[in-house]
């Protein structure tokens, strides 16, 4: 299937999403036929938005003002964008269905259309998953690795992708890298990628921007980047975890402290199963005060369901799960017996993908949200809540709906929310995902500030920078043939 070669182009593009300030601010900017290029900067400069304007679709996302030109000189070519957030784009009820819908609506049909799934899938390392296999029942690194794979299918002219190698495991994370560097290669295609760790992409990109408060202040090659850019946000290549200590403005409710080091949830032989599938196949775990297990293993192994079982989402298949006395009470000892206020008093939990779980209007209120419903809310919260958000690097969005966050803002919140909520047990599931050095940071603290005061972590990661700041290390294994062939 040959394609038309594209030209991307901005000029004065800025763009102020209603009752926000502008998120891009005059940008100018040409992609080449080819070219690869890589964009980066601090947690919500805009990288997100810009790849949505380039891909077209900015205007049908959020409600906003835009001015400026966008254009593309593709022509009959195709260009593809992969969202932050993989599961959005999701469109069909099987992988297979999913992978194919691309190439069908370009016409193509029979076995070139099997081949180009096929291809597709093994491309991006799922070649050992079954065509019929619900899409809505993968992990979320198996998933990111869908979204891909049915963008690949359609041998895009121009590839717009946003992070698209946060959620998978390092072995996952080349396998799909060398996929994409590949395609571009091979058709020609303009690659543009959104990402804030830079150092895999280093050896395939031509050209650097760097976004700065939805401004373009670098744009030059590797080698000037290098050289030039020392910014303490950016994860260039060789960058190690920011050294200096931040300290987290809250002063957590000692009634949450347990005096003694019982285990305040216990989860022995724990699996879980659906009609699909095995998503995890057995795990034993204890979360006793101040401890922080690193919960790790290949995309698709399970973490994710596991905290999902701990937090009281899911009733086991398998093995047993129980809450001590001091943390369930009266309360059965099963966490997915108890009603939700209960689960909300005593177990803090974000999900893989956080902006699910937000329900209030602005930010300041979805940090006091879980205080509120549990009766933990007095007003000295209030200014609290401000310096907590402060800490993260949120205290410029207080009044904002937090819809209109970037992803990385989104997963902030979401911590401090659980900071803010005084519950015994946190589970937090790939937390640094989409953080640059400086708030990447920030998280640390929260979670160091956390097991200081007695509070039990369960932290699912991929991020290797992470787990020494985690005393107990957990690894998660799949299900034989479930990860990989």
């Amino acid at each position: 299937m040959h394609r038309a070669s594209t030209h991307l182009r901005a000029r004065g593009l800025t763009w102020t999403p209603w009752g926000a300030e502008p998120t891009l601010v005059g940008i100018d900017l040409e992609v080449g036929v080819g070219e690869r290029v890589l964009i980066t900067g601090a947690s919500g400069s805009g990288k997100s938005t810009l790849l949505r304007a380039l891909a077209g679709v900015l205007v049908d996302y959020a409600p906003g003002d835009l001015t400026g030109e966008v254009s593309s000189g593709a022509g009959e070519g195709v260009v593809c964008l992969l969202l932050q957030n993989p599961t959005d784009q999701v469109v069909a009820g099987t992988v297979g269905r999913d992978v194919a819908f691309g190439p069908e609506n370009l016409g193509i049909t029979g076995d070139s259309l099997h081949a180009i799934v096929r291809r597709s899938l093994g491309s991006v390392g799922l070649r050992h998953l079954a065509p019929d296999r619900r899409s809505t029942h993968l992990s979320g690194g198996q998933g990111q690795r869908l979204a891909l794979a049915g963008l690949l299918a359609m041998q895009p002219s121009a590839l717009l992708l946003d992070e698209p190698l946060a959620m998978l495991d390092h072995e996952s994370a080349a396998e799909a890298r060398t996929a994409i560097v590949r395609v571009a290669e091979h058709s020609g295609s303009a690659l543009v990628i959104a990402d804030h760790d830079l150092a895999g992409w280093w050896p395939h990109i031509d050209r650097v921007i760097v976004l700065e408060h939805g401004r373009i202040v670098f744009d030059g090659s590797p080698e000037d980047a290098s050289a030039h850019l020392h910014s303490p946000e950016l994860w260039l290549p060789g960058a190690s975890p920011p050294a200096e200590p931040i300290e987290i403005a809250w002063q957590p409710d000692p009634a949450a402290e347990a005096p003694d080091a019982e285990p305040r949830l216990s989860g022995y032989g724990l699996g879980y199963s659906t009609s699909s599938g095995t998503r995890l196949a057995s795990a034993d775990i204890e979360l006793k005060p101040g401890d922080g297990v690193a919960v790790t293993g290949p995309s698709g192994a399970g973490k994710t369901t596991l905290l999902r079982l701990l937090a009281g989402w899911y009733r086991p298949s398998r093995g047993v799960l129980m809450a001590s006395t001091s943390l369930r009470g009266a309360h059965p000892q099963e966490p997915y017996r108890w009603a939700s206020k209960d689960l909300a008093a005593r177990i803090a939990f974000m999900g893989q993908n956080p902006d699910r779980g937000i329900v209030a209007k602005t930010v300041l209120e979805e940090v006091l949200l879980t205080r509120r419903l549990t009766g933990r809310f007095t007003r000295k919260d209030i200014p609290r809540a401000g310096r907590l958000l402060e800490c993260l690097a949120l205290d410029h969005a207080e009044a904002r709906n937090p819809h209109t966050l970037s992803g990385g803002e989104q997963r902030r919140l979401a911590i401090a929310a659980a900071v803010a909520s005084d519950a015994p047990v946190v589970l937090l599931d790939e937390p640094t995902v989409g953080q640059d050095r400086s708030t990447w940071r920030g998280i640390r603290a929260a979670i160091e500030l956390l097991r200081q005061h007695g509070r039990s972590l369960a932290v699912s990661t991929h991020d290797a920078r992470l787990s020494p700041f985690l005393n107990i290390h957990a690894e998660i294994r799949p299900v034989s043939g479930e990860h990989r062939s």
